[in-house]
């Protein structure tokens, strides 16, 4: 069976979960084999009050990208998968500030979100759309907020 013979709707939500997936396995599997090119990309604060040896932080992170990577990819636990990746984007993009780095990962964030709407329209327990409402708001707060820091700071 092709997987790609879908109606355009569903065969949306694969692209995006290709997508998304593929990201995250790359860097997940990039962590493990160049530990070296991500040092740089920790705060020098995060490395204060890490609880563990940068090597063992950067295993831990690109094992838990590696497994949001193959649960994209799968469309298991989509819901759970996306809220845990897009809630990971903002605490990157958060502690990392506005560059352009997380003004790309911005758009990651984004492609969580829609899929975690998919996935929570599809749920036999969805989460309640006044929460869901909140969120998709607080998603556009963060881009408009994020994008006027980033042109403040000049990048």
């Amino acid at each position: 069976m092709n997987v790609f013979k879908r109606d355009q709707k569903e065969l949306a939500v694969i692209v995006l979960r290709f997508a998304v997936g593929s990201v995250f396995l790359w860097f997940g599997v990039d962590k493990w084999v160049h530990p070296d090119a991500w040092y740089g990309w920790i705060p020098a604060w995060l490395w204060q009050i890490i609880p563990m040896s940068p090597d063992m932080f950067l295993w831990l992170n690109g094992a838990f990208e590696f497994t949001l990577g193959i649960l994209f990819v799968s469309g298991r636990f989509l819901r759970a998968a996306s809220a845990l990746a897009g809630l990971f984007m903002v605490a990157i993009a958060v502690t990392m500030g506005m560059n352009e780095v997380t003004v790309r990962d911005n758009a990651l964030i984004g492609i969580c979100l829609a899929l975690f709407l998919e996935a929570n329209a599809r749920s036999k327990k969805p989460v309640p759309a006044n929460i869901v409402s909140a969120a998709c708001s607080l998603y556009a707060l963060f881009l408009f907020i994020g994008g006027v820091l980033y042109l403040r700071s000049g990048q």
